[in-house]
């Protein structure tokens, strides 16, 4: 796998195999979000457009502009991307044409957002505290509530239910009811936390990371607490059963928590008893992380020939088609011309 993580200064930096593959500036301010899918990196932050690298071949390749604040999120669901911003925006572009296919207006600024696992719904949530529920299939809002408490992040969590970060909590809503069915509390401000099946891996801004179990609508349990960085916890993400974690201090660290949670409960707060299989040391200010699976670029070019060949097919197909029109509209004028000279040579006779 290939960490990518991006900074406070602006520096995109790719991990792998304890090697530093690339490390440079990208961004004019600070890196928010990272988003992959397959050879492509999604950059997102203060510059207001969203840039698109290749990360095998360490190359900048597009630039996606429609928004006009910073951008907050960038996800991807199969050949879609989403981005969202303080503009209020919410945009679905088209992978490798980098088109944009619709746009929704949040009208507040878009804090957080998430794809449904099937793919047709998305929801959001704004800086005003409000939810929205969208429709990916038709394109329209279904719902939208507003809360009395603050929202920063926003999962789905099970078939009926949400999950929102909100300060110190983690509230868990029924979606048939609108309600908040539950509110997790936890002694510190929280910072990010990801949803794996009836679990939910929080972090905070102390450096604790948290894993707690859902069992159903109305209770749950905290499973296990560790001491994870000595800073507060920027983001987590999971990538084959394993938790990655960023934080300020600049430390990447990798863990096996989840089977060490299948095989441990007498001992839930094991401060710094549990201890990462690896670490890179950055000395970064870390902002944003994001995993790719490397794709070897020889693979993926004999993957792209046969639609090149067929968009150059229809390219070529359409050129001849206006060349077609064009060599018409020509001969068109060409009459035109030959009929108005022979009209004014009639008249200027006449006269």
């Amino acid at each position: 796998m290939l960490i990518n993580v991006g900074t406070y200064e602006g520096n995109l930096m790719g991990f792998k195999d304890n090697q530093t593959l690339f490390s440079f500036n990208a961004s004019t301010g600070s890196i928010k979000t990272l988003c992959s899918q397959g050879r492509y990196l999604y950059l997102g932050g203060s510059e207001e457009i969203i840039k698109v690298f290749d990360v095998n071949r360490k190359k900048e390749t597009a630039l996606l502009e429609s928004h006009s604040g910073t951008i907050n999120i960038i996800t991807s669901y199969e050949g879609f991307v989403l981005t969202a911003g303080d503009d209020g925006k919410i945009c679905i572009w088209k992978t490798r044409t980098w088109d944009l296919v619709h746009t929704f207006n949040a009208q507040n600024p878009v804090q957080d957002m998430s794809v449904h696992e099937s793919g047709k719904l998305l929801i959001s949530c704004t800086k005003n505290n409000k939810i929205q529920l969208w429709n990916l299939m038709n394109l329209n809002r279904l719902f939208q509530k507003k809360f009395k408490f603050n929202i920063s992040k926003i999962r789905f969590l099970q078939t009926s239910t949400l999950a929102i970060l909100s300060d110190q909590k983690v509230y868990i809503i029924d979606c048939e009811t609108n309600k908040v069915c539950q509110a997790i509390e936890f002694q510190n401000n929280l910072i990010d936390f990801i949803v794996e099946s009836d679990r939910i891996i929080v972090s905070d801004q102390k450096g604790y990371i948290y894993l707690v179990e859902i069992n159903d609508k109305c209770t749950h349990r905290i499973i296990l607490q560790y001491k994870a960085h000595t800073n507060r916890v920027k983001q987590i993400q999971l990538i084959d059963n394993f938790l990655v974690s960023i934080s300020t201090d600049g430390d990447i660290k990798i863990w096996d928590v989840l089977e060490y949670a299948d095989d441990q409960f007498d001992d839930i707060n094991l401060e710094d008893k549990l201890k990462p299989i690896h670490i890179i040391r950055t000395g970064n200010r870390l902002t944003s992380i994001s995993i790719s699976k490397s794709i070897n670029i020889k693979e993926e070019q004999i993957e792209e020939e046969p639609q090149r060949q067929e968009e150059t097919l229809k390219e070529e197909e359409f050129n001849q088609k206006v060349e077609v029109k064009r060599e018409k509209v020509v001969k068109k004028e060409n009459s035109q011309n030959k009929k108005s000279k022979k009209i004014k040579k009639q008249i200027k006779n006449e006269n």
